[in-house]
């Protein structure tokens, strides 16, 4: 069960770091999309039961969905088009990698476990990468504090 928590809470601290910002409108709106899910995210209670572990996975996962569906439709600024796209893909990316590992943590498959935490973690990085390029921070400052 601990493996089960400590994977799945390992996932869920990547979906919250794709965005932050300063500067531009795309930024300053973009910030507030993050910073609401942040904030939803920061919200949930803390779990322990694997009922509720599941609940709140699920709640952090659809917040995650909301976030990439809410950024995916802003303007891009002009000239950012593909790190604003490639954001978005890469948020994407580590919804995947966390259902998957949620799926692999509730067979107790420890490689595909390790696999998932990879492909979760190299989405996070092409996320913050594409956050620099648009010049956003907010995001992934704060899940960079706290990322495995």
């Amino acid at each position: 069960m601990q493996v089960l928590t400590a994977a799945v809470t390992a996932a869920l601290v990547g979906l919250a770091a794709g965005c932050g910002g300063h500067g531009s409108s795309f930024a300053t709106r973009a910030d507030g999309i993050c910073e609401r899910q942040e904030a939803a995210i920061a919200a949930l209670p803390a779990e322990r039961t694997p009922d509720k572990l599941a609940a709140m996975f699920d709640r952090r996962v659809a917040l995650a969905e909301q976030e990439a569906a809410r950024l995916r439709k802003l303007p891009a600024p002009e000239g950012l088009e593909e790190p604003a796209d490639s954001l978005v893909r890469a948020i994407a990316a580590e919804i995947a990698a966390a259902k998957r590992l949620r799926v692999a943590s509730l067979i107790g498959d420890s490689e595909s476990i390790q696999g998932a935490l990879y492909q979760g973690r190299r989405a996070l990085a092409r996320a913050r990468a594409a956050a620099r390029r648009l010049g956003l921070g907010v995001c992934g400052h704060v899940a960079s504090a706290a990322s495995p």
